[in-house]
This record gives structure tokens, C-alpha cells and sequence, in this order.
């Protein structure tokens, strides 16, 4: 399990560099011109400048008469950017929930992540990887997701998407500790909707969908008075599941 957590971990602090919905022009009496934000400015005195590229440019009273001018920009006056094209991530926190011959069970704890291109608000392709708990097992899917926005230059808009790949699996036994061998996990499928909120710098985003899971296993059985078998069985599952995730993109 430690594992498994230090390679999602790894995963999800991946960092990339977001869009500024703000860009301010520092003209130098060289000719040359400085794009980036300002940070502060105290009129005569200081300037502390921040380049688009994340470098800092620091003025003092000394060096002040090197500045032109300066020109600040507008931000964006919609209030939400949406992305319709280039690199984007996703980081979901949710749950998976059971229905199994009628019964509703408990919700059993998902998180993941999905890094991408998007050529499109419909033509949208990334890879991701997650953990989740699944019975008694944990998962550690990998996954191709394709999906797509339905409406272009709107705020809020829904979304489709689709999950398919496999997954790593270990097993979790409360009384006996060899109760599975030879785990492996299988096809994984998440087809799913949802609704994307856009704001300046990043999207959030609600969603539903449907699992299926495959999973290979053997497993022990010492029999007793409560089972009347002993021996190792092979066991073929495939977990059906409805998704509900919460997320946050850039």
C-alpha cells in the first residue's frame, strides 16, 4: 500500500507552468520591453517586477531612470478562462459505490490524476493513474482518458469522458494474512458525464460514471464449521461500480 501511495504522490505533484489571465509591459529607455506582472510599486523609490518567464526584476531609486514607462493590462473581464487547446491536468477525490444483488454498500474511498493534450474543446486525450479501494483490495489503475467540453466560451459546461486501461492490485485481509495469492488486476473501463465550472486560473469539476473493473486472484480457504471447503480456488470478478468524483484542473 506504501507504495502504491508514493507513486500517486509522485504523480500528483508533477508541476506546470499556468497562464497568467494578466500581463503588464515594462518599457526599458534601452527599447527593450519587459512582459510580466508588477508586483509592487512605490512611485520615485521601488518596483519589484515579476517576468512572464518567473524570473524578478528589481528596481531601487538609482535605477529607476532606466524605466520608460510601464503599462498595465486588463484581466480577463469574463471572469473564468477556458482552455480549448494545449497541455492540461486533473486531480479527482471521490468514491466508488457498490450495488450488488440489490443492495446499496458502503462508498469505498478513489483518488487519481490525468495529465493531457487538448487540441479542441471536443478533441481531448491524457494519461492517468489513481488508488482506490475496491473490497478488499487496493487498486492502482493506469488509464488513456478521452473526453471532451460540450459548449465553447461558457463558464459552466458539461463534459463527457472515457476511461479505459488496467490496474495493479494488492490484497487486504482483516483475519488471515495469506487469505489471496497471485492478484492481478485487469480491462478497466469509466465511461462518465459531468459539469466543468471554469474559473481565471483553473476548472472544477463534478462527475458521474460507470466502473467495471476485472481482477484475477487466488484464494485460500481452511474450512470449518462455517465453510465446507478448504483449499486455494481461482477467482475471476469483474467489480461493477458507480464512480462520483470532485476535481481540479489547470
Amino acid at each position: 500500500m506504501t507504495k502504491y501511495c508514493v507513486i500517486v504522490l509522485s504523480f500528483l505533484l508533477t508541476s506546470t507552468v499556468l497562464a497568467q489571465d494578466r500581463v503588464d509591459l515594462l518599457y526599458l529607455k534601452s527599447g527593450e520591453t519587459l512582459r510580466g506582472t508588477v508586483h509592487s510599486y512605490q512611485r520615485g523609490e521601488s518596483m519589484i517586477f515579476i517576468l512572464s518567464t518567473g524570473d524578478t526584476v528589481r528596481s531601487r531609486a538609482g535605477t529607476m531612470n532606466l524605466i520608460k514607462g510601464i503599462r498595465i493590462g486588463k484581466r480577463n473581464k469574463k471572469g473564468f478562462q477556458q482552455r480549448t487547446a494545449g497541455f492540461w491536468h486533473q486531480y479527482e477525490l471521490g468514491a466508488n459505490f457498490e450495488n450488488e444483488a440489490g443492495t446499496t454498500l458502503y462508498p469505498q474511498g478513489a483518488i487519481q490524476a490525468t495529465v493531457g493534450y487538448q487540441w479542441s474543446k471536443m478533441k481531448k486525450v491524457g494519461l492517468g493513474i489513481g488508488l482506490e479501494a475496491m473490497e478488499d483490495f487496493n487498486m492502482v489503475p493506469v488509464y488513456v482518458s478521452i473526453g471532451g467540453d460540450w459548449f465553447e466560451g461558457r463558464k459552466v459546461t458539461p463534459y463527457h469522458f472515457v476511461n479505459v486501461g488496467t490496474a495493479f492490485a494488492s490484497g487486504r485481509s482483516y483475519v488471515f494474512e495469506d487469505r489471496f495469492r497471485e492478484i492481478n488486476g485487469g480491462f478497466r473501463f469509466n465511461p462518465g458525464i459531468g459539469i466543468k465550472i471554469h474559473r481565471r486560473r483553473a476548472f472544477y469539476t463534478i462527475s458521474a460514471g460507470y466502473l467495471m473493473q476485472n481482477i484475477e486472484y487466488q484464494e485460500n480457504f481452511w474450512g470449518g464449521w462455517w465453510i465446507d471447503r478448504a483449499g486455494i480456488t481461482q477467482v475471476s470478478r469483474s467489480f461493477r461500480r458507480m464512480s462520483l468524483r470532485f476535481g481540479i484542473g489547470f
